[in-house]
């Protein structure tokens, strides 16, 4: 299964901290890689892929740094973020995740890969 983490976004909710959203700072991490970690770690998983945009540009250099793949969308709208993404992908089925979420780990992206049932 491909997995797409979405890390294009506006990130108005935070107001004006001179930091994009995904790069944000726990615990000695940008967030965005304590989210990459845990999804590249999680058992199903084969290729992870990260939505960046103009929004985001600090973000897409640190991942592209790291090797991790990255697909520019627009960063307008979260679903036309999505189906930009999903041009690009080739996999049936797509675990997708926001890049805000720094406690996530591989067990529990696991748990929700297992749980999945497409029929």
């Amino acid at each position: 299964m491909e997995a797409l983490i979405n890390a294009g976004g506006k990130g108005t909710r935070m107001g004006l901290c001179g930091i994009e959203k995904p790069m944000q700072v726990i615990g000695s991490e940008p967030a965005i890689h304590r989210v990459v970690t845990a999804v590249r770690g999680a058992a199903g998983i084969d290729r992870v892929l990260v939505s960046v945009s103009s929004h985001t540009q600090a973000t897409e250099r640190y991942l592209q740094d790291l090797g991790v793949e990255t697909v520019r969308t627009s960063g307008e709208d979260f679903m036309g973020d999505l189906h930009e993404a999903f041009t690009v992908m080739n996999g049936k089925y797509v675990f997708t995740c926001p890049s805000d979420i720094p406690l996530l780990t591989s067990p529990a992206v696991t748990q929700v890969v297992k749980a999945f049932d497409p029929v």
